[in-house]
């Protein structure tokens, strides 16, 4: 972040330096090779002999002449093309492409290309123009504005940054993000882009800061409603609104998350930069993230859960694992939990018969307001009334609640948030219709945002159909109460010759109707019992509410009729959907074969009437972690540990930035050979800040070098630093079943949490698939020794893997069945009926476990020790353990 703020003079100076560079570069320079060394090319091709000739003879400074000059010419003819490349991006205010190879020209060219744009941009006359924008009408008690005065500073994007947490950060208000827009709006990005809406942001993009300092506040301020809040309650409530004189504000859109990653992550894979990186806007309401997030989760818990010894899950790419972390970060699962706790405990206490037709919602991070039809209904406590039909609940006062299961209003859907920050909720039920009306890809955006809130509802969900689009999405969703059909003609078809129950059913049009079709529709809905049947479409004629969406101002803003209340709408723009789909679908894929090396013995596994007894005999025991690989790997100088809590020793002083170079090293170490570009992307910085962090952690480590140049690219490496992960591979060997147990029992020293725990946030977006790796292969080696040490009688070996493993992975049903193995083995029932008591709050499910729960009950019968452990008909050449 650079604190000096760059004059109106600097930018000038800079502008016409760069723009006279270009002219000497792309017409200087090849005049001066004309003159000095002549036309490059040949008036004909020299034969072998003469090419020979000249090699061979005495050179009088001809022939080095004739290379310099040739030399020169691609100089000329690289930077050039970089020029033309960049120059015509830099005037659309689209990225431009990346050239292989050309990357130093490139970079030099779009540098240039943005100082001459910069100068252009503050060299022009300020034109005052009319805000074609909705605007949102200000409370007649504001307080009078103040004069200003503004400074500015920069600040570099990192992956994963939103212009909501920059502007937290740096302005103390994530509302305050236009602000960043408009200052940066002129600002020519390294890549040659453009800020120009505010859910655009890239890693090592240049968001200028704005300090503003007010000369002075009005009293009093806190104690008003804030404009839209009033708005709010005078449009939902029916009433009429008064007018304002205040002048207008301009409707703000929510900053969407910067969401897309780098190269594939993979342990063991050289990350080089993506040169198609493509610019994410996700912004989906508050419902569907919390919806989306839970669903990913459950079917990724499920997957771990039950993955086999050997395999795999398909994990998404990068930029889809990203996505996730992001979303992760960003979601605020305690606003649907507390909103529809909130609604349940409110139509509990409800009179029988009285429950209110809702018409609206609003959710703020103090209160929770409803908008009914009915007003002159009586307000349960702790509501109170505020007039026109609107209901408040303070939130610190909101029933405990998981916000899950049955809920009165399963059609509340999230139209976005209102200038106050707060969450817009609109009943489908109640107004039976909605349009959504603007710009097509702006249309389809909201439409799959409406689309996740919807089928992913923590609640009591509505059936809900997609009709013309989304049919990947339902595929991806695969959930029995979401379908596709691609015409709607055959909606309609069935839905009249059939009566309608009365369950809520919600259609989501993503095509055009004809006039016959909306005449169908308005008859169907008629006829349909009261709130059985709710349209999103793009039409009119179906019901007087639409929500008007519009980029043009630069963000997404949308305007919400008959009320003309301003919000900023949900949306799921195109890459953010692909990505959406992928990671739903690999949350549905079986797993796969994995590594070869962690492959265990084929035999046979264990049960509860095929466990050896204990052994008589004293078995080898736990390791001693004082003496083993961990005590001998933390005594190492310069080492690196990703086995549980991230740590990173070096021989020399600490770097200036710690946690940067932390990140750093374990990247380069996990990741050997990468370049200092594919290094750069996966953090989110520009390449000169990493090249600036490799050198402090050079000295910090001493043996990272910058190994091989290869291209254009220099391939980080480390030399002599000991990785705990990598550690415990070489202790393994090439093969888990072959490997000798007390070597098994050494690497498992090294495991003391899960990888990666205890990160810092926005840090390690990078390590998703590694975490997951690495955590499988932990497993994988501990549930190989615990059943070694199961066939050989030694209950408390086999709990000893077994708790290591689930260290790592605590979700792996098979470890937890090693660990009741072993208190059954020990003749220990009270603990094994403990670890289930255990494994059922960790995991949420037993039914894998169903065999061990029943037998709890039962005598156990072991097997003599030895006897039926071994698969019976095991292929040829592969020995057990």
């Amino acid at each position: 972040m650079s604190n000096a703020p760059a004059s109106r003079t600097t930018v000038l100076a800079r502008g016409l330096a760069s723009l006279l560079g270009i002219v000497l570069i792309l017409v200087g320079l090849p005049l001066a090779l004309i003159v000095l060394g002549g036309n490059p090319l040949p008036s004909q091709l020299p034969s072998l002999e003469e090419v020979g000739g000249a090699l061979t003879r005495p050179d009088d400074g001809t022939l080095l002449i004739g290379i310099v000059t040739v030399a020169g010419w691609l100089v000329w003819a690289s930077l050039t093309l970089s020029f033309l490349v960049e120059i015509p991006a830099a005037i659309r205010g689209v990225p431009a492409p990346r050239l292989p190879g050309l990357s130093w020209q490139q970079g030099r060219a779009a540098a240039m290309t943005g100082a001459v744009a910069a100068m252009l941009a503050v060299g022009a006359p300020a034109v005052a123009q009319a805000d074609p924008r909705p605007v949102v009408r200000a409370s007649a008690t504001a307080p009078a504005a103040q004069p200003e005065s503004e400074s500015v500073q920069t600040v570099t994007v990192r992956a994963g940054e939103t212009l909501w947490g920059i502007a937290e950060r740096e302005l103390g208000d994530g509302h305050r993000y236009p602000e960043l827009v408009e200052a940066s709006a002129h600002v020519v990005q390294p890549d040659g882009g453009r800020l120009r809406a505010g859910d655009t942001i890239r890693p090592g993009w240049q968001v200028v800061v704005p300090q503003t300092v007010v000369s002075g506040h009005a009293e009093g301020e806190a104690a008003q409603p804030s404009p839209a809040q009033a708005d709010l309650e005078q449009q939902m409530s029916g009433a009429t609104p008064p007018r304002h004189d205040a002048g207008p504000s301009p409707v703000r859109a929510q900053p969407a998350a910067d969401l897309r990653g780098g190269s594939d992550g993979s342990v063991g894979t050289a990350p080089v930069a993506d040169t198609a990186s493509t610019a994410a806007t996700v912004g989906l309401g508050v419902i569907a993230c919390a919806g989306a997030l839970a669903l990913v989760r459950s079917r990724r818990r499920r997957q771990r859960r039950t993955r086999p010894p050997g395999w795999r899950l398909v994990v998404p790419s990068t930029a889809a694992s990203r996505a996730l972390a992001r979303l992760e970060a960003e979601g605020d699962e305690a606003a649907p939990r507390d909103l529809y706790a909130a609604l349940a405990d409110l139509a509990r206490r409800c009179a029988p018969g009285a429950l209110p037709s809702l018409r609206a919602a609003r959710l703020s991070a103090e209160t929770i307001e409803v908008y009914v039809v009915e007003e002159d209904l009586a307000v349960p406590h702790p509501w109170v009334p505020a007039g026109g039909g609107t209901w408040v609940l303070d939130r610190s006062g909101a029933p405990a609640g998981t916000g899950d299961g049955s809920s009165p209003w399963p059609c509340l859907v999230t139209l976005g948030q209102d200038d106050d920050g707060g969450h817009i909720f609109i009943n489908l039920e109640q107004i039976g219709a909605l349009q959504l009306a603007g710009a097509g890809p702006d249309v389809d955006a909201v439409l799959a945002a409406i689309a996740i809130d919807l089928a992913t509802s923590a609640h009591d969900r509505p059936q809900v159909s997609l009709v013309g689009a989304g049919a990947d999405l339902v595929e991806a969703l695969g959930l029995p109460d979401v379908t596709y059909t691609p015409d709607v003609g055959e909606v309609l078809d069935r839905w009249e010759g059939s009566a309608r129950s009365g369950s809520p059913h919600v259609l989501l049009v993503g095509t055009d109707l004809s006039a016959a079709e909306v005449q169908r529709l308005r008859a169907l809905r008629s006829q349909a019992p009261a709130g059985a049947l709710a349209v999103v479409s793009r039409s009119e004629g179906l019901s007087q509410w639409s929500l008007t969406v519009d980029a043009s101002g630069g963000t997404l803003a949308g305007i919400l009729d008959p009320t003309g209340m301003m919000v900023r709408p949900p949306l799921l723009a195109r890459p953010d959907y692909m990505d959406l789909l992928e990671l739903l679908r690999s949350t549905s894929h079986e797993p796969v074969p994995g590594p070869g090396w962690s492959q265990g013995a084929r035999v046979d596994p264990l049960t509860l009437q095929t466990l050896p007894r204990k052994s008589l005999a004293r078995p080898a025991g736990p390791a001693d972690e004082e003496t083993t690989s961990l005590a001998q790997f933390t005594n190492e100088h310069s080492r690196i540990r990703v086995l549980g809590r991230v740590e990173v020793t070096g021989t020399g002083p600490l770097p200036e930035d710690e946690a940067l170079a932390t990140e750093l090293v374990a990247l380069i170490a996990l990741h050997p050979g990468s370049d200092l570009a594919g290094v750069a992307h996966l953090l989110g910085l520009p390449e000169h800040d990493v090249h600036g962090a490799v050198r402090q952690t050079q000295q910090w480590m001493h043996p990272l070098t910058d190994g091989e140049a290869k291209g254009d690219a220099v391939h980080l490496q480390l030399e002599d630093v000991s990785v705990d992960w990598q550690h415990l591979r070489k202790l393994v060997g090439t093969t888990l079943a072959d490997a000798d147990s007390p070597r098994v029992r050494e690497a498992l020293t090294l495991v003391t949490g899960q990888p990666f725990d205890a990160t810092p946030e926005g840090r390690f977006s990078w390590a998703i698939n590694d975490r997951w790796e690495i955590s499988a292969a932990v497993a994988d080696i501990a549930h190989e020794l615990a059943q070694r040490c199961l066939r050989a009688g030694d209950p408390a070996g086999a709990s000893w893997a077994a708790r290591k493993g689930l260290l790592a992975e605590p979700l792996s049903e098979m470890l937890w069945r090693d660990e009741v193995h072993a208190a059954w083995q020990a003749g220990q029932r009270d603990k094994a009926s403990s670890v289930l008591d255990e494994a059922e709050s960790t995991v949420g499910d037993l039914s894998g476990l169903a065999q061990e729960a029943a037998a709890l009950g039962e005598e156990p019968r072991p097997a003599p020790a030895g006897q039926a452990t071994l698969a019976p008909q095991r292929p040829e050449g592969v020995r057990s353990r």
